[in-house]
């Protein structure tokens, strides 16, 4: 079967996007990069990238970190030790435990939901989106 694809901008399964795009979602990582990386370099909104240590978030976040203040940047990671995190860190990108989720969305303007490369990424996928919809709803 095909793999569902979800991410910030289209969550629905049935998005016309599926057909477009394949699990590593390329093409959202492209339209978010055009998007948020001419934010305004006075005030940038704080914009979140989880799955930030995997090959995906971690792509995303070093090509943003070029393009904007690498201090309005969140990685949402699940490991602060691995060799990825540890980059992120060292460019200057805030990180946050991928194991609270409430924590990894709280004051941020924008999110690229990024699920792990893992057998359980639907899952993952799923619990990051009701996350993302109860920071939305709580911060308003």
């Amino acid at each position: 079967p095909r793999p569902v694809h979800h991410c910030a901008a289209h969550p629905t399964p049935s998005c016309w996007l599926q057909e477009l795009i394949r699990p590593s979602c390329l093409l959202c990582m492209a339209l978010l990069f055009s998007l948020f990386s001419s934010s305004s370099a006075a005030s940038p909104r704080p914009l979140l990238v989880t799955s930030a240590d995997g090959a995906e978030g971690f792509a995303v976040l070093t090509a943003l970190v070029s393009a904007r203040d690498p201090s309005s940047l969140v990685g949402c990671v699940d490991s602060a030790g691995s060799e990825n995190s540890l980059a992120l860190r060292a460019l200057g990108v805030a990180l946050r435990p991928a194991d609270d989720l409430r924590g990894c969305f709280s004051g941020v303007s924008f999110a690229l939901l990024a699920a792990p490369l893992t057998a359980d990424r639907a899952a993952r996928a799923s619990e990051l989106i009701a996350a993302a919809v109860a920071a939305r709803d709580r911060e308003g």
